[in-house]
């Protein structure tokens, strides 16, 4: 404790060179931190989820929007039948889910308020919250028979971002809806705390049955339409099945069922994109993400220029310490002279880049937490920043 003290005085005897050291080991262990905090957010954290690494991505996840037509090559976009083909006729996969490619933004009104609310919404199938195997907060989650009749069960899980921005610790009680245009759905329950959903960068505010389409986007049924592809689809392996089993089960599913599709005279054209059809299995225990594809690289490039002005601010404060010590060499000779040993000479100048380091290393997590924060909210593309 002598020390830190003795260490304590020494600093504010030198102002301008302490501020120097600890504004430039800030800066690095700041900018190392928020930069490594983003690329963990964004490429590395798990999704909060049971058992993540079961977690399988039909196709790689990079489009979005929809396609129409008969599918040629990998396959990352799926249509709501092709779906239920997949879901119905494997052996590998205990659930297997859908979710629309694109998130949309809608206007409802909350039961009791008189404004319309901008809200952010996800459509996905029943089996969706039993593929991830989630337990709600409060209330419950979707099941399959809740997506089986198009129009059929208006309603909706909340997230616990609105949920808790909305009616703050008020207890969930059924009896709440909301209106979108002219359908008002039910809450039936709120999803678990820190859950923002399968898609890195987004926030749902809701999630609603895929069987609902046609009362969220009048015009646009894509249910009954074996070619309108707009949806990406995840399943969870079963316990003994590896993803080269899965891969090789489910494309015999995929190609027999195009080949249906194509009727008993399918043209040239159908008979070449049927040749080369195909799904790609890929894990999807970090999510679905298309930052992760834009921002992979220049984070990784961004990480190794921080990490350098991380080592050339060690190496610069490195410097600023020996000149220090130098500058005390009548100080340190006088102290050795009244009895002072070495070891008590080394553990004061330990003590002093000690407590250098506490205070530049706080400010830098300080700033990294702001920085990263700023990041995150940058990137996402939902109301909340990424988590």
């Amino acid at each position: 404790m002598n020390d830190l003290r003795f260490a304590l005085r020494q600093l504010l005897k030198n102002p301008v060179i302490s501020c120097i050291a600890i504004l430039t080991l800030a800066l690095g262990i700041g900018a190392n931190t928020a930069i490594f905090s983003v690329m963990n957010a964004l490429m590395l954290r798990m999704l909060p989820v049971a058992d993540p690494l079961r977690l399988v991505l039909f196709g790689n996840g990079d489009s979005l929007g929809s396609t129409d037509g008969f599918p040629n090559g990998s396959t990352t976009l799926f249509s709501y039948p092709m779906f239920r083909e997949l879901q119905r006729n494997n052996q590998v996969f205990s659930e297997v889910a859908a979710i629309k490619s694109l998130p949309l933004t809608v206007h409802g009104r909350v039961k009791g308020g008189q404004e319309l609310e901008k809200m952010q919404i996800r459509l996905v199938s029943g089996s969706y919250f039993p593929v991830l195997g989630l337990v709600p907060q409060q209330g419950r989650l979707f099941t399959d028979a809740d997506d089986q009749i198009p129009g059929g069960h208006p309603i909706t899980i909340a997230s616990d971002s609105w949920w808790t921005q909305r009616f703050a610790n008020e207890p969930f009680s059924l009896g709440k809806t909301i209106t979108i245009g002219s359908t008002v759905y039910s809450i039936v329950g709120v999803a678990p705390r820190k859950f923002f959903g399968t898609t890195v960068g987004e926030s749902p505010d809701f999630w609603i049955p895929l069987a609902m389409e046609a009362q969220i986007s009048p015009g646009w049924n894509g249910l009954t339409n074996k070619f309108f592809q707009s949806l990406h689809v995840i399943g969870r392996l079963k316990p003994r099945a590896n993803m080269a089993r899965a891969e090789a089960e489910i494309n015999l599913v995929f190609k027999r069922t195009l080949q249906d599709y194509a009727g008993p005279q399918p043209t040239k054209k159908d008979l070449e994109d049927l040749q080369h059809a195909r799904i790609d299995l890929s894990p999807a225990a970090t999510g679905l993400s298309q930052l992760r594809e834009q921002f992979s690289k220049p984070l990784s490039i961004l990480m190794s220029v921080v990490a350098m002005v991380l080592l050339i601010a060690c190496a610069n404060i490195a410097n600023l310490m020996l000149a220090r010590a130098t500058a005390r060499q009548r100080e340190i000779a006088i102290r050795m002279a009244v009895g002072a040993t070495r070891w008590r000479l080394i553990r004061q100048l330990l003590s002093e880049s000690l407590l250098l380091s506490l205070l530049g290393g706080a400010l830098g997590l300080a700033m990294a937490q702001w920085a990263a924060r700023l990041l995150l909210m940058m990137v996402s593309s939902g109301p909340q920043p990424v988590p």
